[in-house]
């Protein structure tokens, strides 16, 4: 009887142990998301505004993630790179100019990338730049290739950066 007892309290040990491990693993930040903040800090300007993230999506087929995609990296370090990341992300970022008093520029939209490199000595997240005119159809189509389903609407194509800005009326 000692034995069963102390048996399903080991038991009841393990199981609490890895349930409190899953709920914190759950409550911990992307490994991303250090870089993306000094990206954030980096492109914020009194006259630009804030950028602020709207949706995240993790790419399904990283591999397909290519050179032509991309613009500028953050940071730009002279290390090696290996290409394709082993993870990348698909982040949908909003422009904010409410705080500049500039009104009619809310809603710019742009795609930025936070890919993960690994090589034999480290693993290295790095953001870049989507391309400079994301609203394309070749954009859409790599977006989809890579399997980052963003879900862009009509409303949210015209509202990326460098385009015709209209109101957010939508929902993501």
């Amino acid at each position: 009887m000692k034995r069963i007892i102390s048996l399903i309290i080991s038991l009841f040990i393990l199981v609490a142990i890895a349930v409190a491990t899953t709920i914190s693993e759950a409550r911990r930040p992307p490994d991303w998301q250090p870089e993306l903040e000094r990206y954030l800090i980096s492109q914020t300007t009194p006259s630009s505004g804030v950028l602020r993230l709207q949706s995240a999506v993790r790419a399904s087929r990283p591999w397909q993630f290519s050179q032509d995609m991309i613009g500028r990296k953050t940071p730009n370090t002279g290390k090696y790179l290996p290409f394709p990341p082993a993870e990348v992300w698909c982040i949908l970022l909003e422009q904010d100019r409410s705080l500049t008093g500039d009104a009619t520029e809310l809603g710019a939209y742009t795609v930025v990338f936070a890919a993960r490199h690994e090589t034999v000595h480290f693993t290295y997240w790095m953001i870049y730049e989507g391309a400079s005119v994301p609203s394309t159809p070749a954009f859409q189509e790599s977006l989809s290739r890579l399997g980052c389903e963003l879900k862009l609407g009509p409303s949210k194509l015209s509202e990326f950066m460098g385009l015709e800005k209209i109101k957010f009326t939508g929902t993501l």
